[in-house]
């Protein structure tokens, strides 16, 4: 089941017919972004794939089986939306339900994957592939 965030997201993109309103919207969207501070965005925090620069932060405020709270920042207008979509799929889950999301059939039904160039579409699976990384035992 999505996220309140990401229902939203979907409807969006449902009610947009023209690729350019999409993208539009993604822009818009990565305005909202709250980003990282400075100080955290460190090369520790980089994802590594991203043509853009990402810096992700995750943390587990309610011990290491409690929600997962996600943070992130990007240098670049569409990729900050990106990292919304990113943000909407995962933050607030647990690492179990993180690692059960359908993330590819997201992508697939926002039509992502097929409209991004290959180096944004890479950059994509880098994000999620830390989040599942940072987030699943072992």
């Amino acid at each position: 089941m999505p996220t309140p965030a990401l229902s939203d997201i979907l409807d969006a993109f449902d009610a947009l017919d023209e690729w350019m309103d999409r993208y539009q919207y993604l822009i818009d969207l990565g305005r909202q972004l709250d980003g990282l501070p400075e100080a955290e965005r460190t090369d520790a925090r980089r994802v590594l794939g991203c043509t853009s620069q990402v810096w992700l932060k995750t943390s587990f405020p309610e011990g290491p089986s409690g929600p997962v709270r996600l943070q992130a920042d990007s240098d670049a207008a569409i990729v900050k939306g990106l990292v919304q979509v990113v943000l909407a799929l995962f933050d607030g889950l647990t690492g179990p339900e993180i690692g059960r999301t359908d993330w590819q059939g997201t992508f697939k039904t926002l039509g992502l994957e097929a409209h991004l160039s290959p180096s944004r579409a890479n950059g994509l699976r880098s994000m999620v592939e830390r989040v599942l990384v940072e987030t699943q035992p072992g």
